[in-house]
């Protein structure tokens, strides 16, 4: 009797240990299988520093001319000239006729140019009709001054001294109109520098004719 109930004593031992053995044994593989959560790390995007660009003045430069050419119907040529130093821009036309026109050929921008004796009259009339208003003709006059500079350079290619003199003068009259507060004197000033740019566009023409004549 004591015999069959160590038996039993044993036997239930034995269920007891394989039961928390197969419970250790289920709570292992969970842990072993759960996935791990891994609290995601809020990532700030970079802050936009960009600072709006600030506007570029435009640079000075030596000045660029570029020539076009247009050839007209009646046998004429009419040339464009636009000149830039990146600020400014001056822009002219001349318009050779037929006995001109081989000339303009030969020799573009050089043959006794008259376009900028054209446009220093022009300013220059503009500010002898806007002399009152000191500011404004003072503008017109450097405007002027520009012109006759480079009308004074197309005299020198051509060697017309007529010419070159009257441009000379018509600066110097233009920029004495500017440095004048006096509305009078700028109107006086202003005159005399439309006489000058006459007396050169004249010179040029009569300096044209004696090459022709082979003068």
């Amino acid at each position: 009797m004591i015999k069959f109930k160590l038996t039993i004593l044993s036997i239930l031992t034995l269920l007891l240990f394989s039961c928390t053995s197969s419970e250790s044994s289920e709570n292992k593989i969970s842990s072993e299988t759960e996935p791990t959560n891994y609290a995601e790390t809020p990532v700030n995007a970079p802050a936009n520093n960009d600072s709006q660009a600030s506007s570029v003045l435009p640079q000075r430069h030596e000045p660029i001319t570029t020539e076009e050419k247009k050839y007209n119907g009646d046998g004429s040529v009419t040339v464009t000239r636009i000149t830039t130093d990146g600020v400014e821009v001056k822009k002219s036309d001349e318009t050779f006729f037929p006995n001109d026109v081989n000339d303009s050929i030969r020799a573009p921008g050089k043959e006794f140019v008259t376009s900028n004796f054209d446009e220093a009259y022009n300013y220059a009339r503009k500010a002898y009709l806007s002399s009152e208003d000191v500011e404004i003709a003072s503008e017109y006059l450097k405007k002027a001054m520009s012109y006759f500079e480079d009308a004074e350079s197309d005299a020198d290619d051509v060697s017309c001294d007529d010419a070159r003199s009257s441009a000379s003068d018509g600066y110097s009259y233009a920029k004495k109109g500017y440095n004048e507060t006096d509305p009078s004197e700028i109107e006086s000033f202003a005159k005399k520098a439309m006489n000058e740019a006459e007396n050169g566009k004249s010179a040029m023409g009569d300096c044209k004719r004696n090459k022709e004549r082979g003068f």
